[in-house]
């Protein structure tokens, strides 16, 4: 019997122990997944790592993330991805990788066949080291997630990766909240969702979008493209929205899952959007948890429930609602 699954994260290896893991790596032909979370591993022991990925053949995920691996250690990585066929899932979540790391590792994934989730969220990419990656992605044919949530990432950025998507065939989910996207970026990236087929999760949840954007999501998901799974968390949701977002529900037959949390939304606006629950035959799963739903918008919802038959998950947490809302649900 071997072991084929490794997890010794959030202990104190460092470089050091990294380097004997690694030589390990040469020879061992059974291990598929190791995790090297939060472990204080640097550029010297990614270095370690990568040299011997070239030669191993089994290992196919590699989480690295919660470390402090910069630019030089990404180079590295990247050189292994040239030549490591089997890795198809890294996480470098919360490393120092920059723009010149965003760079390096683009040559790498220009040439990789294999990683189909990529993630590199906090580590401080700004549009200069995207537009490396949407460079990538025009090319790469593999890539189906990639998270670059909690960076640097601007209107700019938003464009370089909206022209990647362009190209793009096989990317099915992006994550970009918590970044600097705002309406200018937003409004790119709606207008070529219009032409993408593939891409069904779109995260941009805490960025500075204005109205126009939440219009724009309006109009493009109304067109029913692939997308099942809508984030329109902390978006400042108002009365305006909530009928153009209640617009697309009542039309869209793709969208499965729809997060409206902490968006002040009201019961003017449930009266809205409880009008689409009762017209739309996809959604199974609605979040409104964090908002200001009272008693009059839980009615609003459970006269919508009586009529739908799709929605199974309903998560109201933190709102408004008392005994005479309870009612209502009860009844």
């Amino acid at each position: 019997q071997t072991v084929t699954s490794l997890n010794l994260s959030h202990n104190d290896i460092s470089d050091r122990g990294v380097s004997y893991l690694a030589q390990a790596l040469q020879h061992n032909t059974s291990l598929s997944i190791l995790n090297l979370q939060h472990t204080k591993i640097g550029d010297a022991g990614v270095e370690y790592l990568a040299k011997n990925l070239t030669l191993n053949t089994s290992l196919t995920i590699l989480d690295l993330s919660d470390n402090t691996i910069g630019a030089a250690g990404t180079r590295h990585l990247a050189d292994a991805l040239h030549l490591n066929i089997m890795i198809t899932t890294l996480d470098l979540h919360n490393n120092k990788i920059g723009d010149d790391g965003a760079m390096y590792l683009t040559n790498g994934l220009q040439h990789n066949r294999t990683v189909a989730m990529l993630d590199l969220g906090e580590n401080g990419i700004s549009d200069a080291g995207v537009e490396h990656l949407a460079n990538a992605l025009q090319q790469n044919t593999t890539i189906l997630t990639l998270n670059l949530k909690s960076n640097k990432i601007g209107d700019l950025g938003a464009v370089h990766l909206a022209n990647a998507l362009q190209q793009n065939s096989t990317l099915v989910t992006l994550y970009l909240q918590e970044n600097k996207i705002e309406t200018i970026g937003a409004v790119y990236l709606a207008i070529v969702l219009q032409q993408n087929k593939t891409l069904t999760t779109l995260n941009v949840n805490s960025n500075p979008m204005d109205y126009t954007w939440r219009k724009q999501i309006s109009d493009v998901s109304i067109r029913n493209l692939p997308l099942t799974t809508l984030n329109l968390w902390y978006l400042k949701i108002a009365n305006r929205e909530a009928e153009y977002l209640a617009n697309v529900l009542k039309h869209n037959k793709t969208i499965i899952t729809l997060h409206l949390e902490r968006n002040n939304i009201d019961a003017k606006c449930v009266q809205h959007l409880a009008g689409a629950f009762s017209k739309n035959t996809t959604l199974t799963m609605l979040n409104c948890q964090e908002n200001r739903i009272d008693d009059e918008g839980a009615q609003h919802l459970t006269n919508a429930l009586l009529e739908n038959t799709t929605i199974v998950i309903l998560n109201l947490q933190n709102n408004s609602i008392g005994d005479t809302g309870a009612q209502y649900f009860a009844n």
